[in-house]
């Protein structure tokens, strides 16, 4: 600490408990232990000698540029006298225990989704962790209210009715219980959930609310849930932040239970309101994990409220919801004939895939474990400590050897988020490996859609030759590794704030599917994937595999791709329609400018049956 080794050392391991803590809570001060740790420590040091808060913009000039005149040796000192007949452990206990820190977690979604179940799971994960979690239901609410005026009322009233006339006391109530909850003076760490159906154009009210309800030293932080959605949905008209298989699968969850009480009414006004829901989210974005200040949100944390089965929803599908959409808005609902025939669609779709208890529970414990799992298990850390040696001795006795740690405790302690001491050493990209040798299966897929193209476009000498050179092991050659990339990262440091890094998880088992095969002759053949993200994100907008390369390289998989799918690509709008998930045979030729400038046939093969490889989580360097 650029001071003499003078004081106890109790001195250096409560500053480092501080520092610890703090960067936990502000990524300004993350910032700073990275690239101006004297900074840092300048303001931490200032505000424990003098008892002040630590606060986000003393990290900021002008305050940085006065505190750093300040010397360490004669503020250290006075921290030493706040120690002085107290240990450690109840120093950092009386800290913990005047903090005030709200989150307030606001699901982004729609009704049906599962916000009430996630509910408790959050619950568990956070008497896990020794905080509390406070749920404000509109739904509860709701129907407190209504029994209410239903065993007053003299007739029956149907729940249409009941349901109108508490409109305006629902929304008192409900305000009235954040702002108590937000109000409290209740110390420790909080998590408030809003088990509300939230609209995009009603968050900055919401975020208002927050503002004005919560106590001036309260700390607190908005995370938005988000549901994990693998290909959003887009029509001419705008895009969607939820895929069409999260629409369906959330109404059809509706229409089978009828549990969520913000849908009343028969098949026909649950699908008319579902829908409304949905076109109200039209153009809206939801940030990534680490959301801009714009957006209101602190944090972004996805949830697999739904598995998102690709292709469960077919192409007339997709194109009657397009047609409805067109006709709705949030206030006007579709036709009624148009609704009838989404629902008769509806009784012809599989069966969707419930999200398994063991996946939401997952993310309950790393939503709430991110946030204050560390800060707890730091704060109790000299009291664990006591605890540990008359366990430590109980073991010894019953057994001399080393007690091994079970693999969950392997688990949870390489998820630990440490102090950073220096920057890690990152890999170049992380993905998704083809498990064992497939070469064999890869190379007769690329021949039999070499040769199904060759029979349609048997004139093209560049397809007859690049056959023969095929059989000859000449003209392409396989790349180094068969995988799809998650994550490209390069070496760029900012990359390990995004959810493609923290929510990698190494050595998972996750199928590679491939739907198509896209070939430039002489040039490169690339696998065109429909990948299950629920689990682990992609990076790329288009995931891909490259099987060979020629006269382009593995990373210009991506530019080809580009060219053909993307906003100006001749197939833009065919691939946001999902037709990738048609089990129907595809093939065309299109010339487009790709890499080196030049324009170049780019062949697109998709044959009825998905080709699958047992893939692997790993990273790459």
């Amino acid at each position: 600490m650029c001071i003499r080794d003078r004081y106890p050392l109790d001195v250096y391991n409560f500053i480092a408990l501080q520092a610890f803590k703090h960067t936990l809570r502000d990524s300004r001060a993350r910032h700073l232990v990275y690239h101006e740790i004297t900074t840092f420590f300048s303001v931490l040091i200032h505000c424990l000698a003098n008892e002040d808060e630590i606060k986000t913009e003393l990290f900021e000039p002008p305050h940085t540029l006065e505190i750093l005149k300040e010397k360490w040796s004669e503020q250290v000192p006075k921290i030493l006298e706040r120690l002085k007949g107290k240990s450690l452990q109840q120093i950092n206990l009386a800290s913990a225990g005047q903090s005030r820190s709200i989150y307030v977690l606001i699901p982004l979604g729609l009704p049906g989704m599962g916000k009430t179940k996630f509910a408790q799971y959050l619950k568990k994960a956070c008497e896990a962790q020794g905080c509390v979690l406070a749920v404000v239901s509109s739904d509860e609410i709701r129907i407190e209210a209504m029994n209410k005026i239903a065993s007053s009322s003299k007739r029956n009233m149907s729940e249409e009715e009941l349901y109108a006339k508490t409109i305006n006391e629902v929304k008192e109530s409900y305000q009235q219980q954040l702002k108590e909850l937000l109000g409290s003076s209740q110390v420790g760490t909080r998590f408030i959930l809003l088990d509300r159906n939230q609209l995009p154009n009603t968050l900055e009210k919401t975020f208002k609310e927050i503002r004005e309800f919560a106590q001036p030293s309260a700390d607190v932080k908005v995370i938005a849930l988000a549901p994990i959605s693998n290909t959003p949905y887009q029509t001419e008209e705008g895009s969607y932040p939820f895929s069409a298989e999260f629409f369906f699968e959330t109404l059809i969850r509706i229409l089978k239970g009828k549990d969520d009480d913000t849908l009343q009414g028969n098949a026909l006004t649950i699908a008319a309101t579902h829908l409304r829901f949905f076109q109200s989210h039209k153009n809206f974005v939801i940030p990534e994990r680490k959301a801009v200040d714009s957006s209101g949100f602190d944090l972004v944390f996805r949830v697999p409220f739904t598995e998102e089965e690709s292709g469960k929803v077919d192409l007339e599908m997709r194109e009657s919801l397009r047609e409805i959409l067109r006709n709705t808005t949030e206030t006007k609902s579709p036709e009624d004939d148009d609704v009838k025939r989404l629902l008769d669609l509806i009784k012809k779709l599989p069966e969707f895939t419930p999200t398994s208890p063991e996946k939401l529970e997952k993310a309950a414990q790393t939503l709430i474990g991110d946030v204050v799992g560390p800060l707890q298990k730091a704060t109790v850390v000299e009291e664990e400590k006591e605890e540990s040696k008359e366990e430590a001795q109980v073991v010894s006795r019953k057994d001399k050897g080393k007690k091994k740690e079970s693999k969950g405790e392997q688990e949870e302690k390489k998820n630990e988020i440490q102090f950073p001491k220096e920057k890690q050493r990152l890999p170049t990209y992380l993905g998704i490996g083809v498990v064992g040798d497939r070469t064999k299966e890869i190379f007769e897929y690329v021949r039999n859609g070499l040769e199904a193209l060759g029979e349609t476009y048997h004139e093209e000498k560049a397809i007859q030759k690049n056959l023969q050179d095929f059989a000859k092991g000449t003209s392409f050659e396989r790349p180094r590794t068969f995988h799809i990339t998650t994550l490209f990262i390069g070496g760029a440091q900012k990359k390990v704030q995004t959810q493609f890094y923290t929510r990698f998880i190494e050595n998972l088992d996750i199928d590679i599917r491939i739907h198509a095969l896209v070939y430039v002759p002489d040039c490169i053949i690339t696998g065109v994937c429909v990948q299950d993200q629920s689990i682990i994100p992609i990076e790329n907008e288009f995931p891909h595999m490259t099987l060979l390369v020629g006269k382009f390289k593995p990373k210009d998989s991506n530019t080809v791709l580009s060219s053909l799918f993307g906003q100006d690509g001749p197939l833009h709008k065919q691939y946001k329609k999902g037709f990738l998930h048609s089990e129907e045979e595809y093939m065309d030729c299109y010339p487009i400018k790709v890499v080196d400038g030049k324009v170049h046939d780019v062949y697109i093969y998709k044959p009825k049956e998905v080709f699958q490889l047992e893939g692997k989580t790993k990273t790459f360097n």
